[in-house]
């Protein structure tokens, strides 16, 4: 009975050890990898859109550090079950973003290692298992054959208050003074750059939204977190692909354009605000809007009394607009709509009943807005015969 007790401690002792010694080397050089190359980790923190801002560079600056504390402890089997949980806790936080960028189908670096592959289904277990391994060591490790079970003998008792004390201190010091200098020594400075900065579009749909790809640069010799996108209007969206980006790298900004009841000319400005920089990098769109439906002609030269007609087209196949009623900053407009053309489109017959006011070097054209059922109004310009 005795032998077969010693046999399961024996076991269970060397179970102890074998996860203590391969989660300790883990952890250690893990981490030792990822502190030389903070940027990076901060890249690929970043590229999970979970945290971002300061969050991404503190994460990415004392995680590492804790990975070799950790790890460092576990393979001298000191304050063991403290650094099991914590090890625990860490990997818990691992396999939630892991399994986060696989739910999303997210083709991101893992941030595991240096150089590592991309996030997958073996990364996410790895990470679980990770867990279980913490968890047993923290729970029920057995504590032998490690520098706690030296310093937990009775005899050792004051050197190991002792010990404890020193070690924290020079954590807490150590530590911060490591915080310190990474996060404020001079790095230079970030400077993202668009490849085009002005974008110009000969003809955009109205109906429809209008997507292009814009690559931009990092130039400077710091590394670029970019932390939001700013555009002039609701009807502009912005998408990038990397928010941190390393000297000398690019990434791609996907801007949208949907015109809505906009018609003319239209210029869309793009700003990303990077941490850091001071001349923010702008991208400008410019084009003219292609309407759906127009009026023609679509400007007349008409003096008081006149009247005009006008047949409002569509370009979409098949769809007949419905004139509501019009409006115009101009007094005295008249407007009709009287039978359609042979091919259906509709048509309206508008009376000028007012003096159109003189024209400036600015301003020689006044619109006259016609309203349609389904359809985004169109203009007609009247001009002075």
């Amino acid at each position: 009975m005795m032998e077969t007790v010693k046999s399961k401690t024996s076991r269970t002792t060397y179970l102890a050890l074998l996860l203590r010694l391969g989660l300790g080397t883990i952890f250690l050089v893990a981490g030792a990898q990822k502190i030389g190359e903070p940027a990076a980790f901060a890249r690929s923190i970043a590229n999970y859109h979970l945290i971002s801002g300061s969050l991404v560079t503190w994460s990415a600056v004392l995680i590492p550090w804790l990975e070799v504390l950790i790890g460092s402890c576990l393979l001298l089997g000191w304050l063991t079950r403290i650094s099991a949980m914590t090890a625990t806790a860490l990997s818990l936080g691992f396999a939630l973003f892991t399994g986060s960028a696989l739910v999303r189908g997210l083709n991101v670096d893992c941030g595991c290692f240096t150089g590592a592959s991309e996030v997958s289904v073996a990364h996410w277990l790895v990470n679980v298992l990770m867990i279980a391994a913490g968890t047993w060591l923290g729970l029920k490790g057995d504590p032998r054959l490690s520098v706690d079970s030296y310093l937990n003998k009775p005899d050792r008792l004051s050197l190991k208050n002792r010990l404890t004390l020193v070690a924290l201190l020079l954590m807490f010091v150590g530590g911060g003074l490591l915080v310190n200098r990474s996060l404020h020594q001079p790095q230079g400075e970030a400077k993202i750059v668009f490849e085009q900065e002005l974008i110009e579009l000969t003809s955009v749909p109205q109906e429809r939204e209008t997507r292009i790809n814009v690559r931009y640069k990092n130039l400077g010799s710091h590394t670029a977190n970019i932390s939001k996108v700013e555009s002039t209007c609701g009807c502009t969206r912005a998408e990038l692909n990397k928010k941190i980006v390393l000297p000398g790298e690019s990434g791609e900004v996907t801007v949208s354009y949907k015109p809505g009841e906009n018609t003319g000319q239209f210029e869309q400005k793009v700003r990303l605000v990077v941490e850091g920089q001071s001349n923010l990098p702008v991208l400008s769109l410019r084009g003219e809007i292609d309407p759906m439906t127009r009026a023609v002609p679509g400007v007349f030269q008409i003096a008081l009394g006149d009247s005009v007609i006008a047949k409002i087209e569509s370009r979409r196949e098949g769809f007949i607009p419905v004139v509501t009623g019009s409006s115009s900053p101009l007094r005295g407009v008249g407007m009709e709509q009287i039978a359609p053309a042979s091919d259906g489109s509709p048509r309206v017959k508008l009376t000028l009943r007012a003096p159109l006011p003189k024209p400036t070097r600015h301003v020689n054209a006044w619109p006259v807005r016609i309203e349609l059922a389904g359809a985004p109004a169109c203009s007609i310009y009247f001009q002075t015969k």
